[in-house]
């Protein structure tokens, strides 16, 4: 009992650190909230299973967390990829998102983070602000006016993140401000792709 107060406070003390008080992963990268996301509701299932209290640190910081997770989500069920992300967590989002059982609806600004969600009927646009909190000891990813748009089930502008292969290479490139956006028309099944500088 006594290591496991310990190891509570310790927990606690760990997600105080990384999750800000809009509920946004410190890293900024939507794809990390969504890996922590899912260590946490495993952790809470063990503690059922187990027959122990979920600690409060868990279950508050859940509370914050979904709601930012959900604002990152696209209609076609992928995450934004913002601050180095680079996709393809669809089917893992759809199982944390399915877990939620308060249903929290997505948060349309997240000040500490530095993003805002604009919902117009089935348009989308998410756009990175900036932070209002700089983490000297973080080495986040500053793409300030970068911007993702759909429309219905369809990306229009995609924000370009960090390829996964190779990624090293790439990392400084993904860091840069702002303009690395992609723009994707699809006309008569012919997709143009054009890569912004």
């Amino acid at each position: 009992e006594a290591m496991a107060e310990r190891t509570q406070e310790r927990l606690s003390a760990v997600l105080d650190e990384v999750i800000l008080a809009d509920g946004g992963f410190v890293s900024r990268n939507p794809e990390d909230m969504a890996d922590i996301v899912a260590d946490l509701l495993s952790l809470a299932k063990s503690c059922i299973a187990l027959n122990r209290p979920v600690p409060p640190a868990v279950v508050h910081t859940l509370d914050r967390v979904m709601p930012r997770l959900r604002s990152f989500v696209h209609r076609d069920g992928e995450l934004a990829t913002f601050a180095g992300a680079s996709g393809g967590k669809a089917a893992l989002v759809a199982v944390l998102l399915d877990s939620d059982e308060t249903a929290a609806r997505p948060t349309s600004q997240a000040p500490q983070s530095g993003f805002v969600l604009l919902n117009q009927g089935v348009s989308t646009l998410q756009v990175d602000v900036g932070q209002t909190t700089k983490r000297p000891d973080v080495d986040g990813y500053q793409s300030l006016s970068a911007m993702e748009l759909s429309h219905d089930n369809e990306r229009i502008f995609i924000n370009v993140g960090l390829p996964p292969a190779n990624s090293a290479n790439f990392s400084d490139v993904a860091k840069g401000a702002a303009a690395h956006n992609r723009l994707v028309l699809t006309y008569d099944g012919l997709e143009i792709t054009d890569i912004g500088q």
